[in-house]
C-alpha cells in the first residue's frame, strides 16, 4: 500500500509523504519507550494501522494514543480483523474513524487521495470502506472488486522498512515474497478463501522472477521465503518459474522455500523446484485422524500424506509438516501420536511446525458447522496459535496445557523435530548485536 501511494498506480498521490513503522519492532529496538511513542514525532494526517486477531489490542490503543495527541487526524484501520469486525470497531471505539475492508491498495489510495482533496465529503462514492459519516452514524460502502492482474501492484517499499535490523534479527533470512493470492480449496479451519476468495491469482512469472532479482541485489538477500497459500498449485506456472531461476542464475545465488499440498507432490516437479534452488517445502499433515480429515475438508489421506513426504526425501527437499492441535474432537492421545509419528518419519533439516486450533472469527463459523468446541480464552491477545484456547469434549483445556507446556524449547527430546520461535530476549540480542 505505501508503495501503491508514493508511487501513484491507482491515483494521484505522489506527492504523499509515506512513513512506515514495525509497531512491535520499535518495543524491541527501544523498550523503554511507551507504546506509540514515535506517532508523536510524526505529526501525520492519517494514520493506518494494520491488525490481525492477536494484535487488535494494540491497534486499538495505538488509535487512541493518536487521537489524543493529534485530535484532527484521520485515523484508518485495516486488515483481517478489523475486516470481519468494522461495525463494532467503530461503535465501540471513538478513535477509529475509517475501516478499510479486504484488499487494500486501491481502497486506501482512494482514500488518501479524496480525503487530501475533499476532506471528508466524499467518503461515501469510496468502496471497501466502513466509516462514521458526519452525525456519527455508521456507514458500510459496497466491496471493492479483487484486484485480478497483481502485475500491477509495485514491488512493496522496502526501502522505508528497517531492513537493516529485519535482516539482522532474522540472520539474513528476511527476504519474502507474495506471488498469488488465494486457493482453489476450501479447508474449514484455513482462512485464505475468507481473505483473498476461492481460487487463485497470480503474478505473472517475469514479475516474480524480478521481484527476487531486486532482493538478491539490493539487499543481499538470498534466502526467501514465499508465502503463497498453494505455490505448487499451478504445475505449468511453477515449471517456468523454476526454469526461469535457473536460465537466469538467480537458482545459483538463492535458496528458497514455500507451501504445497500433498496431492500435489509429484517427483517430476519437485526435481526442478531442487534444482531452482527450492530447499524446503512447507506441507499440512494437521492429524493422523480420517475422520477428522474428512470433516475438516481437507480432501487428503493419510496414505497420500505419507507417499508425498517419501517423493520429497528422494528429490532432496526438506519437509515442515504442519500440524494443528486441539482439533475439536480429537482426544489428546491422537495428537501426541501424530507428533511421535512425524519424530519417526522426517530426518535431516525437516521440522514440525506445530500450532493451535484458533477460532478466528470466520473460521468459527465454519468450524461450528462441523465441530463442537468450546471457548477457553476470550482474550484474543491469547489468539498467536501458540497456546490452547479451546477445548471439545474429546481433550480438556488442561490436557492441551500440558501438551503446550511438552512443547516447550526447554524439553527439547520429548517432541525432537518442533520448530520453536526465538524468545523475545533473543531476538533484542539480536538487535543490539552488531554481527
Amino acid at each position: 500500500m505505501a508503495s501503491s501511494i508514493r508511487e501513484g498506480i491507482f491515483f494521484d498521490t505522489k506527492n504523499v509523504e509515506v512513513v512506515y513503522v514495525d509497531d512491535q519492532l520499535e518495543s524491541l529496538k527501544n523498550p523503554q519507550q511507551l507504546p506509540g511513542a514515535y506517532i508523536a514525532s510524526i505529526k501525520p494526517d492519517i494514520v493506518a494501522i494494520q491488525a490481525i486477531t492477536s494484535n487488535l489490542s494494540n491497534a486499538i490503543h495505538l488509535s487512541k494514543k493518536t487521537k489524543a495527541l493529534f485530535p484532527s487526524t484521520l485515523v484508518v484501520m485495516g486488515g483481517l480483523a478489523p475486516t470481519q469486525r468494522w461495525n463494532d470497531l467503530l461503535k465501540e471505539n471513538s478513535s477509529i474513524d475509517v475501516i478499510v475492508c479486504s484488499e487494500g491498495e486501491i481502497t486506501f489510495s482512494e482514500l488518501v487521495f479524496e480525503y487530501g482533496c475533499n476532506g471528508k465529503k466524499n467518503f461515501d462514492l469510496i468502496k471497501g470502506i466502513s466509516y462514521k459519516d458526519g452525525n456519527g452514524e455508521i456507514m458500510h460502502n459496497p466491496e471493492r472488486e479483487k484486484i485480478h492482474d497483481l502485475d500491477i501492484l509495485p514491488f512493496p517499499a522496502r526501502d522505508i522498512a528497517d531492513m537493516d535490523t529485519y535482516l539482522r534479527v532474522s540472520k539474513g533470512r528476511a527476504g519474502n515474497l507474495i506471488t498469488s493470492r488465494g486457493c482453489s480449496y476450501i479447508c474449514a479451519y484455513c482462512y485464505s478463501k475468507h481473505q483473498w476468495g476461492v481460487g487463485r491469482r497470480k503474478q505473472s512469472i517475469m514479475r516474480a522472477i524480478e521481484e527476487i532479482r531486486y532482493m538478491l541485489e539490493e539487499y543481499g538477500i538470498d534466502r526467501i521465503r514465499i508465502e503463497d497459500d498453494d505455490f505448487i498449485e499451478d504445475k505449468n506456472w511453477i515449471m517456468d518459474f523454476c526454469r526461469n531461476l535457473i536460465d537466469t542464475g538467480l537458482a545459483s545465488k538463492i535458496e528458497w522455500e514455500a507451501k504445497g499440498r500433498p496431492n500435489l507432490m509429484q517427483a517430476e516437479l519437485l526435481t526442478l523446484l531442487r534444482n531452482a534452488g527450492c530447499f524446503r517445502l512447507m506441507m499440512g499433515v494437521e492429524t493422523l485422524n480420517p475422520e477428522l480429515l474428512k470433516k475438516l475438508q481437507r480432501g487428503i489421506t493419510v496414505e497420500r500424506t505419507e507417499r508425498a513426504m517419501q517423493t520429497m526425501k528422494n528429490t532432496g527437499i526438506a519437509i515442515q509438516a504442519t500440524v494443528i492441535l486441539g482439533i475439536p474432537g480429537e482426544p489428546v492421545s491422537s495428537i501426541r501420536k501424530t507428533l511421535n509419528w512425524l519424530d519417526e518419519k522426517l530426518s535431516g533439516r525437516d521440522i514440525v511446525g506445530a500450532c493451535f486450533f484458533t477460532p478466528f472469527d470466520r473460521v468459527k463459523e465454519d468450524m461450528a458447522q462441523k465441530l463442537d468446541y468450546k471457548i477457553e480464552i476470550d482474550n484474543i491477545d491469547c489468539y498467536t496459535g501458540h497456546m490452547p484456547v479451546t477445548s471439545s469434549t474429546a481433550c480438556s483445556y488442561e490436557e492441551l496445557w500440558h501438551l503446550y507446556e511438552d512443547m516447550g524449547s526447554n524439553r527439547i527430546g520429548v517432541f525432537d523435530r518442533l520448530g520453536h520461535l526465538a524468545t523475545r530476549n533473543i531476538v533484542s540480542n539480536r538487535i543490539t548485536s552488531d554481527h
